[in-house]
């Protein structure tokens, strides 16, 4: 087991004012209630205002609120651009610091947009106009920024002269922003190996923490102390004392990566001195918190703010109609009653006529319901989908790198010495195994068959892979395995045909099932049948699953035809219908 230490770089605010506080804690108070439009509304209309009073600092607090809750939204497009037409208001003006600040924040879009090549250049240009304006607080905190990027990009010496800067600058700021300052030399002292130079800093920093009293920063350095104590001093007793601090400062917040890592190290040095039981039990608390973390990670992301922003679009679309439709009831009942009240002897028909109207717009308001209901499992799965493909690439692309990148340090490390460690063969073990488990999650997300090679392709190798000695599972098309449909058309359908398969699996009973894929007149005809007990869809017990209910959904949403037949004892077949979509 390999001991895990994370080196946080603290950001902080540079800039107070004190007007429009009410406003500023409604932008606030929407956005922790994840009602970002409400939010986006208050803000632009605060920048509007700023504008209009030529209060420039307050325009680009406000902008700068804008473009992060643009971001939140996924609208990259939108959010760069608030910026730049900032950017352009200031550049007319001779305000340096207010450059600097939009400057910062187009830094920090670019950062999570993972655009870090143009992240460093914002930064950069930000830095020259903070130090021209000669405010020391923001010239550190474009440091802190820079930092984020060297650091990722593991290039100590830029981050080590970064971080040692940002003290310079930040040394006269706040008892806060020195306590940061003092603890990110230190977790860059301990980063390349000079633990007793980073010891004196992060004891400097823990004596600004006595008054700062603040738990993530008291988080931070009792896990350094602990990591210096396992690491440099082998006293794997005094690391323990400071490990079981955190835990005891956050007892009422275990859910978090912080108390897994914390597990996980606390594991490892119960490992090293040898009471394995102790080990063994906070290895357990580790697996068992990062479990409910994954879960609870894959229900937010499903919920996340781009899903919420697509089903409040559905859900005022569907209001918006109810709305006409009530009005236009309304106004016809008003009508009818002058009609009534002039004409006595045209009651009988009118009021059956009031009536079949009334039906039909009972009948069109139950059809919009239910196209609205549709509207919406379709947008969540479509999040569900995205999501997927987020988590995936990051998976691969970040996490993957990451652990193949400390694999090869390790091997690296391992050459040098004559002797190589136990340790070190065991910590190439993890990492790999790691690795493996990373490699192997992201493809559960997000097939790789499916994405390289095609629908054709990966039902082919999923029939293949979920034939097992209970149940045989045949697959056959007439169209050649390397044909690719529209990426969006056949990710759809794989999760669609995989949910009817686990239903076969997990429900049938069956021996055999088989899949069959035709494409016919731009048309993809779609069987899958089985030999299972099968059901009886006359018997008032039936009653379709969710399941059943977003494939439904989803193949409606394709334009196409959906259809199951099934006896008891005779066997289940379902049939589909999708159109061709062109590719994009």
């Amino acid at each position: 087991m390999e001991i895990k230490n994370y080196i946080f770089i603290y950001l902080f605010s540079f800039l107070s004012f004190s007007q429009q506080k009410n406003s500023i804690d409604s932008v606030k108070y929407y956005t922790n209630k994840n009602n970002i439009p409400k939010a986006l509304e208050i803000s632009k209309k605060l920048a509007d205002t700023s504008l209009k009073k030529n209060d420039i600092a307050a325009f680009c607090i406000y902008t700068s609120k804008k473009a992060k809750l643009y971001l939140k939204l996924k609208d990259y497009e939108n959010g760069i651009k608030v910026l730049f037409d900032a950017q352009d208001i200031i550049s007319k003006k001779k305000l340096v610091l207010e450059k600097a600040i939009i400057k910062r924040s187009i830094g920090e879009f670019f950062f999570q947009y993972k655009k870090y090549d143009k992240a460093e250049i914002s930064f950069k240009d930000a830095l020259i106009l903070s130090k021209k304006s000669k405010n020391d607080t923001l010239t550190g905190q474009i440091y802190t920024e820079l930092c984020k990027i060297y650091g990722g990009q593991e290039d100590y010496n830029k981050y080590g002269l970064c971080v040692l800067q940002s003290l310079k600058h930040l040394k006269n700021g706040t008892l806060r922003q020195k306590c940061n300052a003092y603890a990110n030399v230190s977790g860059y002292y301990q980063i390349v190996g000079e633990f007793e130079i980073a010891k004196k800093y992060l004891d400097t920093a823990y004596n600004y923490s006595l008054e700062v009293k603040d738990k993530s920063i008291f988080n931070t350095l009792y896990s350094n102390y602990a990591y210096y104590y396992t690491i440099a001093k082998k006293d794997h007793k005094k690391a323990e004392e400071y490990y079981i601090k955190i835990l005891k400062i956050n007892k009422n917040d275990t859910l978090n990566d912080l108390i897994s890592n914390n597990y996980a190290n606390l594991s490892y040095v119960y490992e090293q001195m040898h009471d394995y039981k102790k080990a063994n039990y906070y290895l357990n608390k580790e697996r068992v918190n990062r479990a409910v973390l994954y879960d609870k990670e894959i229900n937010n992301q499903v919920n996340d703010v781009e899903t919420r922003y697509k089903v409040k679009k559905a859900e005022d679309e569907f209001k918006n109609r109810e709305k006409k439709l009530k009005e236009i009831q309304r106004k016809r009942q008003l009508y009818f009653i002058i009609i009534i009240i002039t004409l006595l002897f045209l009651i009988s028909l009118l009021a059956f006529y009031f009536q079949n109207i009334k039906l039909k717009q009972q009948n069109k308001l139950k059809e919009i319901e239910g196209k609205v209901k549709e509207d919406l499992i379709n947008a969540t799965i479509d999040g569900q989908e995205s999501e997927r493909k987020n988590v995936a690439n990051v998976l691969h692309d970040n996490v993957s790198a990451l652990l193949s990148a400390a694999g090869l340090q390790l091997m690296a490390f391992a050459t040098t010495q004559n002797n190589p460690s136990e340790e070190i063969s065991k910590a190439r073990s993890i990492i790999k195994d790691a690795h493996d488990k990373v490699r192997d999650l992201s493809h559960q997300l997000v097939p790789t068959l499916l994405s390289k090679f095609g629908l054709i392709y990966a039902m082919q190798d999923l029939c293949e892979k979920q034939s097992n000695s209970i149940v045989q599972i045949d697959f056959s098309s007439n169209i050649d395995t390397s044909k690719r449909f529209n990426d969006d058309f056949e990710m759809k359908l794989y999760f669609i045909i995989s949910e009817i398969i686990n239903n076969v699996i997990k429900h049938s009973e069956a021996r055999n099932c088989n899949v069959s894929i035709k494409e016919k007149n731009e048309i993809l005809e779609i069987e899958v049948s089985d030999n299972g007990k099968g059901f009886d869809k006359k018997n008032e017990d039936y009653k379709e699953g969710f399941g059943i209910t977003q494939i439904r959904a989803r193949i409606n949403n394709l334009n196409g035809k959906f259809s199951i037949h099934s006896k008891i004892n005779k066997g289940t077949k379902t049939e589909i219908e999708v159109p061709i979509p062109e590719k994009v």
